[in-house]
């Protein structure tokens, strides 16, 4: 099981690549237009729900982002503990979609937690908005109901003295 999720986080890691180094090619034999995220976007991650923190990377047209830590407690006193999430998606101006695949290290069932939180893979949707030198998106999972913020930076604003 776990050479599977490390084959899905390197697959999701050159799925971005590979479409970004497409673009480069095409940008060069078309006219030189601008598109609003035309460069990478390294971001920080944090999912409220759950307290996870993580790493995200935007390419223009898709991204993939990862998160661990994370730990969930119900009502009922279940817990799901050390909570990874791999995300890989598609990215149109600003907005994203993508799927997400879920793995848990530690699982303590008092009761029963919702149904959506033991599901393996889900489906987020976001948005995202580029200031001058941040770019903040939020990432919603529709099955689970919760929201992943990341605030990041584009490689391209990034000066070394």
């Amino acid at each position: 099981m776990k050479t599977k999720f490390t084959l899905l986080i390197i697959f999701a890691m050159l799925f971005p690549v590979a479409a970004y180094s497409m673009d480069e090619k095409e940008k060069t034999m078309t006219d030189d237009t601008e598109l609003l995220f035309q460069h990478p976007v390294v971001y920080g991650s944090f999912a409220p729900v759950d307290h996870s923190i993580g790493v995200r990377l935007d390419l223009p047209y898709g991204y993939v982002a990862y998160s661990a830590l994370g730990n969930y407690r119900f009502h009922d006193a279940s817990r799901l503990k050390d909570h990874e999430r791999i995300s890989i998606g598609i990215a149109y101006n600003k907005i994203t979609a993508g799927y997400a695949s879920h793995r848990y290290s530690v699982v303590n069932m008092v009761g029963r937690p919702p149904d959506a939180y033991l599901q393996k893979h889900s489906i987020e949707i976001g948005f995202r908005h580029a200031f001058k030198t941040l770019t903040c998106a939020v990432r919603y999972d529709v099955f689970r109901h919760e929201v992943m913020v990341d605030v990041g930076v584009g490689l391209k604003n990034l000066k070394f003295k």
